[in-house]
């Protein structure tokens, strides 16, 4: 069952397929393979807001996956898929860009709530140019960060003013420093209830 307060898992388990097809899964740390993915889904030449912005979505989609048990609850022994037709793209030892890498490394632990919600909202992105969606379009956060907007405003004009950041959310004690009966017993899911590391500001908060 899902943890009632969430947490930036440890690791995270990718399946190099579509969730039905033959295909081997990996187990990445979970910042790496945000970094993965931000790499492949949008360009690092972008405004920075918009990178940011986009980046966020990424991580509370992968976050709602791993929170939810989607593929899990369905009898899959993995978190989310490396396919763009059903998750985020995921390309195993495909190359990162530096400032991505930087950015990621400092809001890996941030993420998207609905307001009096702790779930990691689905956040669903698309290109807005050959594919639409109800969320967010990944070019269309290109304009919006040129006009002035900041990644927060971005994530509004998407997903609605009803919009809170999680920042700062508490990462797993390494499994070796904890007692057996308190860790999770999925090897790609580590969860421990802890205290958040940050603080609170406006706009963010932490469920």
């Amino acid at each position: 069952m899902p943890y009632p307060y969430p947490v930036v898992p440890e690791t995270i388990t990718v399946h190099l397929g579509a969730p039905g097809e033959s295909a081997r899964n990996v187990v990445v740390p979970f910042a790496q393979y945000i970094k993965n993915v931000a790499s492949h889904e949008i360009y690092p030449t972008w405004p920075e807001s918009a990178i940011r912005a986009n980046i966020l979505a990424q991580i509370s989609y992968a976050l709602n996956r791993v929170y939810t048990e989607y593929y899990r609850a369905r009898g899959y022994d993995f978190d989310i898929t490396s396919t763009t037709r059903y998750d985020q793209a995921y390309v195993e030892d495909g190359d990162i860009f530096e400032n991505i890498s930087r950015i990621v490394d400092d809001i890996f632990n941030n993420y998207i709530v609905r307001q009096g919600s702790v779930e990691p909202l689905f956040a669903q992105f698309c290109d807005g140019v050959r594919t639409r969606c109800g969320g967010l379009s990944q070019w269309g956060s290109v304009d919006l960060a040129e006009e002035g907007m900041t990644p927060y405003e971005i994530l509004q004009y998407y997903y609605g003013g009803d919009i809170n950041l999680v920042m700062n959310a508490p990462v797993p004690i390494p499994s070796e420093a904890l007692p057996s009966s308190d860790a999770s017993t999925s090897n790609s899911r580590k969860y421990w209830r802890t205290e958040p590391t940050g603080s609170r500001s406006t706009g963010s908060v932490f469920p």
